[in-house]
């Protein structure tokens, strides 16, 4: 350490960095002329660097997913959530809870897609769940005896 230079001395040590950096911010804020040369300099170096385009992100929409020959209309957790008036982390969580059939596939990214029109047979179940918000138990049963007699599609027969 004897041979460093006084820059890398001073913040070697924390709390000579804390004393330099607060002596540094009241400079800044209190000297006009010291924080128009701050500046000056943020955006200078700012403008060597060159732009970036923002990143294009994929937009999960409707996909049609080939099961065992048959074409099926598949639509992302988030959709599936907005359809039926529920966060997706309200959706997510009545799935993992087993409230909702277990009729999805995983992609390999771990996103999960829904039969469109298992979807809409799911609104009348789920919209109501904002306003009366019944027991979990009594949703699930409901749901359960409802999807006895779907006639939603239903991934596990389209493999079986």
């Amino acid at each position: 350490m004897t041979g460093d230079s006084r820059f890398v001395q001073y913040y070697s040590d924390p709390l000579v960095r804390e004393k330099i950096q607060y002596q540094r911010k009241c400079r800044y804020h209190e000297d006009p002329q010291a924080r128009a040369e701050q500046l000056a300099r943020v955006k200078a170096r700012r403008a060597k660097k060159e732009p970036t385009e923002p990143k294009k992100r994929a937009v999960n929409h409707r996909r049609v997913f080939e099961i065992d020959g048959f074409s099926v209309i598949m639509v992302s957790l988030g959709d599936a959530a907005k359809q039926v008036s529920l966060s997706k982390k309200g959706f997510r969580t009545l799935d993992d809870e087993g409230v909702i059939p277990v009729n999805r596939l995983t992609d390999r990214l771990g996103r999960r897609w829904y039969p469109s029109d298992f979807v809409e047979w799911l609104v009348p179940l789920l919209c109501d769940q904002g306003k009366k918000r019944e027991p979990r138990w009594l949703l699930r049963e409901r749901v359960e005896q409802a999807w006895k007699t779907s006639t939603a599609t239903k991934i596990g027969d389209l493999r079986g």
